[in-house]
């Protein structure tokens, strides 16, 4: 470094702490990347898609914002995935398709409460559920070769959904 350059050891502390995001600003900036994602993405993923998107958040960064928003009731892991998403309504599990990874989302409130008494016949105390079940969505299933044209559809929106299922 050449005498007389500036240093950012040198530099004002207040001109480095404006430069810093508050959590509300990476909140932000992850609920976007969510939004704008047609699937559960993981962490890493958010990381990757912030840094094309101009404002880059280290992987810790994003654990720790992801933590806080779903704390918060915006956000929901999807455990087998190692992905997140948009909370978007409550909802007590999803259906995950292996080929597409597109998530459709149940409602059922009496779900937690029969698991809950089957445990409780058993004598387990249960600290945490989470209901995940995998196979092959309806448009996979209708495609030889399954691609990922509708995912976007399956995630967000579904016109009939079956009985007690609600598409995200």
């Amino acid at each position: 470094m050449h005498a007389g350059s500036p240093s950012l050891h040198g530099a004002n502390p207040k001109l480095r702490l404006a430069a810093r995001r508050t959590p509300e600003d990476l909140d932000a900036l992850v609920l976007n990347l969510l939004a704008a994602s047609n699937r559960p993405i993981s962490a890493y993923d958010i990381s990757d898609r912030s840094i094309v998107a101009g404002q880059s958040i280290v992987p810790n960064q994003v654990y720790r914002t992801l933590a806080r928003l779903i704390d918060q009731g915006l956000v929901h892991r999807v455990e087998s995935l190692s992905a997140y998403m948009l909370k978007q309504q409550s909802f007590d599990g999803c259906l995950i398709c292996d080929q597409c990874q597109a998530v459709q989302i149940l409602s059922d409130p009496d779900l937690f409460a029969r698991l809950q008494d089957c445990a409780h016949r058993f004598g387990f105390a249960v600290d945490r559920t989470v209901v995940e079940m995998h196979g092959c969505c309806r448009d996979c299933a209708t495609h030889d070769h399954p691609n990922r044209e509708h995912e976007a559809k399956r995630v967000f929106s579904d016109s009939t959904p079956p009985p007690n299922i609600i598409g995200v």
